[in-house]
């Protein structure tokens, strides 16, 4: 009587390895391919959420006082693109910092001017003189945006991904309370400004760029890279609607849409 194999074969061993290393790599990329999406996800809302947050803080000022009682908080300033940190350390190129800023001013008369005429007549600004120096009003927001992602305009890749630059401005009008929203192309260097000695500069840092030249209404597309500034055929579109009253003009735009400007 022939004896009763027992074991496995080479081959049977062979296969056996091999089907478990193809199941093992594809729910290891499964996995990776999960977690970046979380994470790309979690990037686009935290940043529209800081945006959200600037409007609940123009609209809600009891939390952002400057500590003087002659001055009043008329909403948010944010910018893009600075060359220095709030410790006065330059940013290297590819970082996406933004910086939030509480605006203050004067309380007095305004006669019937528009917003950005109203602010500039009660000497707007960001930053409040405090003995003989200046220092940065109310609450001061250093933003990083999560896991590496990056800021960008509508531009794309063939015309080389740009980090999105520039001044968001989000106020108050000082006698009816109704929030208006406007942007600047140039990027005020707060951080650069008030590094410096230059009093007058710190004084004038907002007000003397308070025009309608400058400052205008109109509609913004932040397109979210989530590998900072290397090519993707991934980018979330953030859309701050022209002139937004409140936290409801940012929208995010699915990213399979005809409306997303940011593929």
């Amino acid at each position: 009587m022939k004896g009763r194999r027992t074991g496995f074969t080479l081959i049977e061993v062979s296969l056996f390895l091999a089907v478990t290393a193809l199941l093992f790599f594809g729910v290891t990329l499964g996995v990776r391919g999960s977690i970046f999406q979380q994470r790309y996800t979690d990037s686009v809302q935290n940043f529209a959420e800081f945006l959200r947050s600037a409007y609940s803080e123009t609209m809600n000022v009891e939390h952002a006082g400057t500590g003087r009682t002659e001055q009043a908080v008329y909403g948010k300033m944010i910018t893009f693109g600075e060359a220095y940190d709030l410790n006065g350390n330059k940013i290297s190129d590819g970082d996406n910092r933004v910086f939030s800023y509480t605006v203050v001013g004067s309380i007095g008369d305004i006669g019937s001017g528009d917003v950005i005429g109203s602010l500039k007549t009660l000497n707007a600004n960001v930053a409040v003189k405090d003995g003989s120096t200046y220092r940065l009003a109310g609450i001061t927001q250093e933003y990083v945006p999560r896991w590496g992602a990056g800021i960008q305009t509508t531009a794309g890749y063939s015309s080389g991904y740009k980090p999105f630059k520039g001044t968001l401005l989000i106020v108050r009008h000082p006698r009816s309370g109704t929030v208006y929203t406007f942007y600047y192309s140039a990027t005020i260097e707060v951080n650069g400004i008030m590094r410096g000695n230059n009093t007058a500069a710190k004084r004038d840092l907002l007000v003397s760029k308070l025009t309608t030249t400058n400052f205008v209404a109109k509609e913004l597309d932040f397109c979210i890279n989530p590998s900072g500034a290397a090519k993707t055929n991934t980018r979330r579109d953030i859309r701050l609607v022209e002139n937004a009253r409140n936290a409801s003009g940012i929208e995010i735009i699915n990213q399979d849409s005809a409306e997303n400007r940011c593929k």
